[in-house]
C-alpha cells in the first residue's frame, strides 16, 4: 500500500508508523492523508499520556513525592500544550490550508515535541516511583509517534520553499511595512496601561496589568512598566496574545525573584520569573533576573515558549539556566544574558543578534557553558543562532554543549573575548553523547577566543556563506512574515 511504502521510508520509527496505521480503513492514500492519519495517532498518545498522569494525581494516589507530584503537574500542562499544537496542525491539513501554513506547521509540531520530552526531563529526575516508570514507558512510544508525524511534514517544507524560490518569491512583507516598523524603535509607543510603584500608574504590580488586558487580541496592547523594582513572579498565559511590555532601561525596570530546583516543589520550568506563552510577545528596555546563587542549581530567569516572541534591549541575568528558550520562534536583539552553566537553553528557533553572553564565576568544579541546545529530532526546524554578537565575562567559558542528541547551534560573524576557551566546546559531561549528530558551527568569528586551531574536532567551520545565511532570521525564523511587525530593528543578511 502506498501508505506503508511512506511511512517505512519516510520516518524514523516506521514500525511504530505502520502499527499505528493498522487500523485504517483508508486502503491507499498519499502524503496528506498519511499525515493527516499519523498526526490523529500521535494525538490519541499524548492523550492517553495526559488520561494516565490525570489519574495518578487523583485523590487515590496520595503516596507521591513532593518531587513527583511537581513532575505530573508539569505534564499535564505540557502535554495539553502539546496536545493543542498537534491539533491546530492537523485542522490545518484537514481543511486544506497546509500548503500555506506548512512552515507554521513544521514549527507546531517541532514544539509539540519539545512539549513532550520536556514532561519526560522531569520525570527522569524522579526516581523509585512505579507510577513514574508506568508514565516514562507509555512517553517512549509517544516520542516516536509525534516525531513520524514531524518526519512527514518536512518534505512538504521542502516543496514548498522549492515552489517559493522557483516563483522568485521568499515570503517578505511589504517594504512600507518594512520601514514603518523600523521607525518606530526610537519612537513613542501607544501605551494602554501604566504599572508603577509610586501610584502613578493604573497597577502597582505588572501581573494585574496583565490580568486585566484583553484576551486573544488581534491588536498590540502595551503595559508600560515604570522604573523600579518589581519582586514579582509574571506570567504571560497564551490567551493574553500581542502583549507588550515597555520598561525606562535596563538597570531601571527590574522583574526579580529568587525561585530554585532546591526548593521543595520547585521545578526548572516552574523557577523562572517571568514565564512568556501569549503569541507575538514583545519587550524592550527592562531586566529580568532570578536572584539564586549559583550554588541553587537550576534557577531560571525568563522562560520564552510564545511563537514570534521578540525582545530589544533587555538584560536577563541568572547562574545555572538562566534563560529557557523553549519552544517556536523568537528573536533577541541587543540584550545581555549573564549566567554560569547552561545560560542559555530549550530547544526553541532562537536568533541572537548583537547580543552580549557574560560568564559569571560557578560552583567550585563546574564550567561555564553559554549554550545547552535541546534538538532531540532532526526532523524539528529548531536551533540556536548567534549572529554578530560578543561573549565574553568574569570566568573562562564555552560556547556550547549538546543537551539532546541532535543540538544545533551556529556562532556567526561574534565576537569571542580571551574569555573563550581555545577548545570552544564541551561535550555533555565528559561522554561522546551527541557529538556525531548534533550540529556545531561557527562562521567569520574574530577576537582573541575565536581561532580555530586548537577547536574540537566535530565543530564544523563553514568555510562560505551559503551554509551560513540558513541560520539568518529571514532564513531561520521567516524574520520578514513577523519581525516588521515588532518595531525592532534586525539585519536580515548574513
Amino acid at each position: 500500500m502506498i501508505k506503508k511504502n511512506l511511512g517505512r521510508k519516510s520516518t524514523r520509527f516506521p514500525d511504530v508508523c505502520l502499527s499505528s496505521l493498522a487500523r485504517s480503513q483508508i486502503a491507499k492514500s498519499g502524503p496528506r492523508e498519511l499525515l493527516e492519519e499519523t498526526t490523529r495517532a500521535a494525538i490519541q498518545g499524548v492523550e492517553e499520556m495526559l488520561n494516565l498522569t490525570a489519574q495518578f494525581m487523583s485523590d487515590d494516589h496520595h503516596h507521591h513525592s513532593v518531587r513527583a507530584k511537581a513532575a505530573f503537574d508539569d505534564c499535564s500542562e505540557l502535554l495539553g500544550s502539546a496536545i493543542a499544537e498537534l491539533q491546530a496542525s492537523l485542522e490545518e491539513f484537514v481543511q486544506g490550508r497546509y500548503e500555506s501554513e506548512i512552515a507554521d506547521i513544521q514549527t507546531w509540531m517541532s514544539a509539540a515535541l519539545t512539549f513532550h520530552d520536556t514532561c519526560m526531563d522531569e520525570l527522569d529526575e524522579v526516581s523509585g516511583d512505579p507510577e513514574v516508570k508506568r508514565l516514562r514507558a507509555a512517553g517512549q512510544r509517544v516520542q516516536k509517534l509525534i516525531s513520524n508525524a514531524l518526519a512527514l511534514v518536512n518534505p512538504m517544507v521542502a516543496a514548498w520553499r522549492a515552489s517559493l524560490a522557483a516563483r522568485g518569491q521568499r515570503g517578505s512583507a511589504p517594504p512600507a511595512l518594512v520601514a514603518a516598523g523600523r521607525g518606530l524603535v526610537n519612537g513613542a509607543h501607544v501605551v494602554d496601561a501604566v504599572v508603577a510603584q509610586d501610584g502613578s500608574g493604573q497597577f502597582g504590580r505588572i501581573q494585574d496589568a496583565i490580568n486585566a488586558a484583553p484576551r486573544m487580541s488581534a491588536r498590540r496592547y502595551v503595559i508600560h512598566i515604570k522604573a523600579g523594582v518589581y519582586r514579582e513572579y509574571v506570567t504571560v498565559r497564551s490567551f493574553h496574545t500581542n502583549l507588550m511590555f515597555v520598561g525606562d532601561g535596563q538597570g531601571r525596570t527590574i522583574i526579580t525573584g529568587n525561585k530554585n530546583v532546591m526548593q521543595p516543589g520547585i521545578t526548572t520550568r516552574t523557577s523562572a520569573t517571568v514565564v512568556i506563552e501569549g503569541k507575538n510577545f514583545m519587550a524592550r528596555e527592562l531586566t529580568i533576573e532570578n536572584t539564586s546563587g549559583p550554588q541553587a542549581q537550576q534557577a531560571v530567569a525568563l522562560r520564552v515558549g510564545a511563537d514570534q516572541a521578540a525582545f530589544y534591549r533587555c538584560s536577563i541575568h541568572g547562574n545555572q539556566d538562566t534563560l529557557l528558550a523553549h519552544v517556536f520562534r523568537q528573536f533577541y536583539r541587543e540584550c545581555t544574558v549573564t549566567g554560569t552553566v547552561d545560560f542559555v537553553f530549550g530547544n526553541a528557533a532562537a536568533v541572537f543578534q548583537n547580543c552580549s553572553f557574560e560568564s559569571k564565576v560557578p560552583v567550585h568544579g563546574q564550567q561555564t557553558v553559554v549554550s545547552a541546545q535541546g534538538r532531540s529530532d532532526p526532523a524539528q526546524n529548531t536551533g540556536f543562532s548567534f549572529h554578530m554578537c560578543r561573549v565574553g565575562g568574569a570566568f573562562p567559558v564555552y560556547l556550547g554543549r549538546p543537551w539532546k542528541e541532535f543540538a544545533r547551534v551556529v556562532w556567526l560573524r561574534s565576537q569571542m573575548e580571551a574569555m573563550v576557551q581555545p577548545r570552544g566546546w564541551l561535550s555533555w559531561e565528559g561522554g561522546s553523547f551527541g557529538l556525531q549528530t548534533s550540529y556545531f558551527a561557527e562562521y567569520k568569528n574574530w577576537g582573541p577566543g575565536s581561532s580555530m586551531r586548537d577547536r574540537v574536532k566535530w565543530v564544523k567551520v563553514l568555510n562560505g556563506p551559503r551554509l551560513a545565511r540558513k541560520f539568518t532570521p529571514s532564513s531561520f525564523i521567516a524574520a520578514q512574515s513577523w519581525l516588521p511587525k515588532t518595531s525592532f530593528i534586525f539585519d536580515s543578511k548574513l
